[in-house]
């Protein structure tokens, strides 16, 4: 997970955003305060809750991300230069996306998915493959960030805040909860096979 705080060195500005620092400094904060919300729902999935159980979190992220994206669509240029404004509401309607149909798709999988091990392997990738597209999303604003604070002379200080370092948690926990759930489950499903097929008394299929 590419998480980025960054210490801006600012003067003191107005709130007309005269200045490159407190403009992007606005659009981080905007960004850190998602970031808690997501951390929130993905905790959730990373400690074994199951997707339909922590869907109004998802839920509420998807009115955060919505909310976010207004506010940003309602700054100005920054002295003519839409870059950093225009690529942020880009990334938070990927955002939108993911969390509403990526993941929207794995609320339905769940339902389905304790079916058949290809199944549940089906959904542990839909869940792997949909935090690729956050994190690959994220890496792109983190560099539209970085390009800005250049071009402007703003002095970046990247280190890894507390909710950083949680994300970097929760999206470890997960991954090792998918993998080790799989091994589990494809025992778990052979061993009901074999049992349904005792109670059957049918020979062949034991």
């Amino acid at each position: 997970m590419i998480v980025a705080t960054f210490l801006l060195y600012l003067s003191a500005t107005a709130q007309t955003y005269e200045n490159a620092g407190q403009y992007m400094d606005h659009i981080s904060k905007a960004n850190q305060a998602l970031s808690e919300k997501y951390l929130v729902y993905m905790s959730g999935m990373s400690h074994g809750k199951s997707a339909r159980k922590v869907d109004k979190r998802r839920q509420e992220l998807l009115q955060a991300i919505s909310d976010t994206r207004f506010d940003i669509m309602g700054m100005p240029p920054f002295k003519g230069d839409r870059t950093l404004k225009d690529t942020t509401v880009a990334y938070l309607k990927i955002l939108d996306n993911i969390f509403n149909e990526d993941y929207g798709k794995i609320v339905n999988m769940e339902e389905i998915a304790e079916q058949s091990y290809d199944m549940m392997e089906a959904y542990m990738l839909a869940k792997d493959k949909a935090n690729e597209k956050l994190n690959e999303a994220m890496k792109k604003q983190y560099d539209t960030q970085v390009r800005f604070a250049e071009k402007n002379n703003i002095k970046l200080i990247a280190g890894e805040s507390e909710i950083s370092a949680k994300m970097k948690t929760s999206d470890g926990v997960m991954k090792h909860y998918n993998e080790t759930y799989l091994v589990f489950f494809k025992g778990y499903k052979q061993e009901s096979y074999v049992m349904d097929a005792v109670n059957k008394k049918n020979i062949i299929s034991i």
